[in-house]
């Protein structure tokens, strides 16, 4: 599947939920979410191998601590986003902001280490002057 049809799927999803709200308002909101889903497995499916690859040249480059680091935030924003989106889309708003307040959090934690080495190399360069 190409991204033009996962488009073309997406418009078909929205007219569906469109004409589902009319007849079946209760129903109407599970068409986006079936929707939302095939697009999450449709992005791992078509970019899982492209993954693999960045995080081989990560490990081969000396960078796999950091590729790994790279892909986890990548992940957690996704994901986040993700469900976030969902939430929304069911009318629960609040409980989307909370998600990618806590999606924020997660990806600060996991920059935290690095960012102390980082403090600590300047710390020990300032100290050299």
């Amino acid at each position: 599947m190409t991204l033009f049809s996962l488009c073309g799927v997406a418009v078909c999803t929205a007219l569906c939920a469109a004409l589902l709200k009319e007849w079946q308002g209760k129903l109407s909101h599970l068409v986006p979410l079936v929707g939302t889903l095939g697009a999450a497995i449709f992005v791992l499916l078509r970019y899982g191998s492209l993954l693999g690859e960045l995080l081989a040249f990560a490990d081969r480059s000396g960078l796999s601590v950091l590729g790994v680091l790279l892909v986890k935030i990548l992940a957690v924003a996704y994901l986040t986003t993700l469900a976030a989106d969902v939430c929304r889309e069911l009318g629960e708003a609040s409980l989307g902001a909370r998600v990618e307040w806590c999606g924020k959090a997660e990806i600060l934690l996991l920059c935290l280490p690095k960012f102390w080495e980082l403090a600590e190399l300047a710390l020990g360069l300032i100290e050299g002057i």
